[in-house]
């Protein structure tokens, strides 16, 4: 079992964190986002989202999405309990988790997505980079999207 890692990302760094505190260990694999590594046809044969954190246990099947991921430990390895044992408990971790989510991590990938605002005004680079079309898909197909 390994998981694959971008160590800037804020929801792969929840995953570490969570491993970290479970005394669990997986081996890392790390992308370079920067480069493109999400996109290339393995990995996003894997992952058609071309996201991390994955999760790719040692029969080949995959676990993408940090709380998916959290989820699947946390049942292998129940002690000690870090999402809860009750179904209130549960609940409540996971309204936290929302909460950051949407409060704080959420904010801060935002400025991975769109670097434009960072390039002066009419920069020609802004102009290539929503032109630029991103991978849905392995093979390219319709579900491209443009940024």
């Amino acid at each position: 079992m390994h998981l694959y890692d971008f160590p800037q990302s804020p929801n792969c760094r929840r995953v570490r964190m969570y491993l970290a505190e479970k005394g669990i260990d997986i081996a890392l694999k790390s992308l370079d986002l920067s480069a493109g590594e999400q996109r290339i046809s393995g990995f996003l044969l894997k992952n058609p989202f071309g996201a991390v954190p994955l999760l790719e246990l040692d029969d080949g099947s995959v676990i993408p999405e940090s709380l998916a991921i959290i989820e699947y430990l946390e049942e292998l390895h129940p002690d000690p309990p870090l999402c809860g044992t009750t179904p209130f408990e549960r609940a409540q971790v996971r309204a936290w988790e929302r909460r950051a989510e949407f409060g704080v991590l959420l904010q801060g990938t935002r400025r991975f997505c769109i670097p434009t605002r960072f390039l002066p005004r009419g920069s020609n680079k802004v102009q290539k980079l929503r032109r630029k079309p991103v991978r849905c898909s392995p093979t390219g197909s319709p579900s491209s999207i443009l940024i």
